[in-house]
């Protein structure tokens, strides 16, 4: 499992930064989303085993979110007509509010413990959540215009994890706070351009 999800953990972080330089729409653009899609399947979900059979809190948070961003990434597109994809995606919602009262409660455990960092860290992931919640219940209400937000903002996301976890386990930049901070702060940027590109009038 750990050989399993080490080799696809690669793959997806190498297909998903070729899925994202690529025309999107093109046929090289959806090849490299499949195997992307397919590699963060197999990655988080050994992730998941590996955290629950090693009690790793670290990485069990960033397993779920990274199944959550790939699936509700990968289905969004199909949401708006496909009735299985829409029943898909709220289950994924529901998991992941249900995922968001676990963060809380770890949250003050942590600060309970004296461990401010994981305290803070695991807010920001709930607080995350939440507002990744709240935008799933309603795209799944009404807002058609925002299914390429949907479908660019968790792929996206989702490789942004990826990224996060191989930078916190092997304690790549310094000082250690940067493996969690630069991930996003590059990727959210990256994730406003294209939201941007593809839902402007």
């Amino acid at each position: 499992m750990l050989y399993l999800h080490i080799i696809t953990g690669s793959v997806a972080l190498l297909t998903g930064l070729l899925a994202l330089v690529l025309r999107k729409g093109s046929v090289p653009h959806k090849r490299m989303g499949d195997v992307f899609f397919g590699a963060m399947l197999l990655c988080s979900g050994a992730g998941l085993w590996l955290a629950l059979k090693g009690g790793n809190q670290f990485l069990l948070v960033i397993s779920v979110f990274s199944l959550y961003l790939t699936l509700a990434g990968f289905s969004a597109p199909f949401v708006l007509k496909s009735p299985a994809a829409r029943i898909l995606g709220q289950l994924l919602a529901s998991i992941m509010a249900l995922g968001l009262v676990g963060f809380v409660v770890h949250a003050i455990d942590a600060f309970q413990n004296g461990n401010a960092l994981a305290g803070i860290l695991l807010t920001l992931f709930g607080a995350l959540a939440g507002f990744l919640v709240v935008q799933d219940y309603r795209f799944f209400r009404h807002d058609k215009g925002s299914v390429m937000s949907q479908h660019i903002g968790r792929m996206v996301g989702a490789w942004i994890a990826a990224l996060s976890g191989f930078l916190v386990v092997n304690q790549t930049l310094q000082p250690p706070v940067l493996n969690w901070v630069a991930p996003p702060v590059i990727g959210v940027p990256v994730i406003v351009y294209w939201v941007r590109k593809f839902t402007r009038p």
